[in-house]
């Protein structure tokens, strides 16, 4: 038997670099998650192991923590550390926490240098939510000093995004960034409070534009949007006149205009919906609009109208493809029902609307898209009126509401009233081809109610009103013969859960 050395004991930071690099890579690998796409063994085209049968990515994880790879491993000692820096592939996932307290922007620096020119995916983000809520100033000149240290290194990026607390904090996507992005498809610029411009929008931007052809995925805050066509145009329409057409999915969140504060776009007028409506119609195919303060007015019917000429503005992409889902969230009543009219005038084919926390009050019933398929209500609490009015018409299949007050015994019971066609004088039901119903967390309408609903479409079958699926989340009181009725009426069957999920 071989005797134990306990006068001079082994190290960890003893072991051979050769080893060392062994070990890594192997929990490199294990960190790692299969990339869509077909199988591909070619070193030349993988910056992974070139033994591997498949390519690799970064999962989708939780980036707060910090045990995260090469974080943990890298932070044992300095020789680990310069071990790991000897492959770039190590460093190709970036995380930045703007609120460690360690955060060090030489480490920055030293971590973008070990990728070497490998594509790389940066998150900025915090560790704790709200870190910075009452530190503006301080969250401003963090992010100011990351934006500089990462600037240059855009060109490499696959995946850029941006999670602050103040839209002040944001790059200003027209003058921070330059440069061609060719592998770069996800872009997000994201803040949840809006609080105006950053101090580079009143910067003069670089030479070099910020062009991303790739781009499929673009999350921005409002100030950013709204600079692009006050201080942008020409920029805008140099960006987006590629023959890639319209972007996967494009996001525009925050935007307030307040004069007495100075924050209304330059020049000191107000940003009006029609200045940017002709562009957001055909940018890209799911247009998510948040907490938006857009002047707006409802577009005349008459063909000819001048008012329904926009004013001049960035022209929309090459080879567009119209918005096909709308999703509304926290707007006022008025800019709410401006998009919708304006989408009916511009028949676009919305087959999925969400409409959260947004006021349906002034939303005409002829602009409501009654051939949507999948239709959402999320935290509409009043007018449980204008509710019933707008869906008596609609034709989709999908209703899904969510924590809406306004879902109460009066819409279940015109859902379950029929109507004569005036085009061809038949009796139909309201929402004539509502198959799925699903309702999350809504306390405003009784059991009895629904069951009156489902009757009247299941014993009247030959009008065609017949549902096919109920499920309900959060509803406590919901009793087993209730179940049992409801799921003899109902062609798939009926689904009740009393908790989230």
């Amino acid at each position: 038997m071989r005797s134990i050395d306990l006068v001079n004991p082994a190290f960890i930071s003893a072991l051979p670099t050769e080893l060392l690099l062994i070990v890594f890579k192997l929990v490199y690998i294990s960190s790692r998650v299969p990339r869509p796409g077909p199988i591909s063994s070619d070193p030349n085209n993988s910056e992974d192991d070139p033994e591997a049968p498949y390519e690799t990515e970064w999962p989708r994880e939780d980036l707060h923590v910090r045990t995260l790879f090469p974080y943990a491993l890298s932070s044992v000692c300095t020789k680990w550390r310069d071990v790991m820096s000897l492959v770039p592939e190590f460093w190709t996932r970036i995380i930045i926490h703007t609120d460690a307290h360690d955060f060090s922007p030489s480490f920055l620096r030293a971590h973008l240098q070990w990728s070497r020119d490998l594509a790389i995916d940066i998150t900025v983000l915090q560790q704790r939510a709200n870190s910075f809520r009452n530190s503006k100033l301080l969250e401003n000149s963090r992010l100011r000093e990351i934006i500089d240290i990462v600037g240059p290194h855009v060109r490499r990026c696959r995946t850029l995004r941006f999670y602050v607390t103040y839209t002040s904090s944001l790059p200003n996507i027209a003058s921070d960034f330059y440069g061609t992005a060719p592998n770069l498809t996800n872009l997000r610029l994201q803040a949840s409070i809006g609080d105006g411009f950053g101090t580079s929008f009143h910067t003069n931007g670089p030479a070099e534009q910020f062009i991303y052809p790739m781009l499929q995925y673009l999350a921005i805050d409002g100030w950013n949007f709204v600079h692009l066509f006050t201080h942008a145009s020409e920029w805008l329409e140099r960006v987006f006149q590629t023959d890639r057409g319209s972007f996967d999915i494009l996001s525009i969140s925050h935007f307030e205009q307040d004069e007495s504060e100075g924050r209304v776009t330059p020049g000191g007028r107000r940003f009006s919906l029609e200045e940017a409506w002709s562009y957001l119609s055909s940018a890209a195919i799911g247009l998510y609009l948040e907490d938006l303060d857009f002047d707006c007015e409802l577009p005349l019917e008459l063909e000819g109208n001048p008012t329904l000429n926009p004013p001049p503005q960035p022209h929309p992409p090459i080879n567009p493809s119209p918005v096909v889902a709308l999703f509304l969230i926290g707007l006022g009543s008025k800019l709410t029902a401006s998009l919708l009219s304006h989408s009916r005038r511009d028949a676009l084919p919305l087959a999925v609307l969400t409409v959260t926390h947004s006021p349906i009050s002034d939303i005409r019933t002829e602009d409501f898209p009654a051939n949507s398929d999948f239709i959402t209500f999320d935290g509409i609490a009043h007018s449980p009126h204008d509710m019933a009015r707008l869906l008596a018409h609609w034709q989709g299949q999908s209703l899904h509401v969510r924590k809406c007050p306004a879902f109460d015994d009066s819409v279940l019971d015109m859902l379950g009233r029929t109507f004569v066609d005036e085009h061809d004088e038949q009796l139909r039901f309201n929402a004539m081809n509502l198959r799925d119903l699903s309702l999350d967390g809504c306390v405003g309408f009784s059991m009895e109610a629904l069951k009156r609903m489902v009757g009247e479409r299941w014993e009247r079958v030959a009008l065609g009103g017949r549902l096919d699926s109920i499920t309900i989340r959060r509803m406590p009181g919901v009793t087993e013969e209730d179940r049992d009725w409801l799921t003899e009426r109902l062609l798939m069957g009926f689904s009740w859960r009393d908790e989230e999920g």
